[in-house]
């Protein structure tokens, strides 16, 4: 996925809840408890995503679902971009 250096603050949040959780499916619930956004500002985050057929993250049946196919690159960018942003 090319444009994985242009998240937002929001977005790393976001993907640090799936690997933070090790689950491929997290609920809207457990995404806005983990990263402090939810309602309209939640669905902002999450629809930066881009639904390709080189998803990230897309809508599930129980949730979202994190294609694990990209765990190694999303660790490597949470763990760059961890410090500034509030995680550890």
């Amino acid at each position: 996925m090319k444009d994985m250096q242009r998240f937002t603050e929001n977005q790393i949040k976001l993907l640090y809840a799936f690997i933070a959780n090790d689950k491929d499916i997290l609920t809207s619930e457990e995404i806005s408890k983990f990263i402090g956004v939810k309602g309209k500002a939640l669905g902002g985050v999450i629809g930066g995503f881009k639904t390709t057929k080189e998803w990230i993250i897309r809508r599930h049946p129980r949730g979202w679902q994190f294609n694990k196919k990209y765990k190694q690159k999303i660790i490597k960018i949470v763990s760059e971009f961890g410090p500034d942003i509030g995680i550890r």
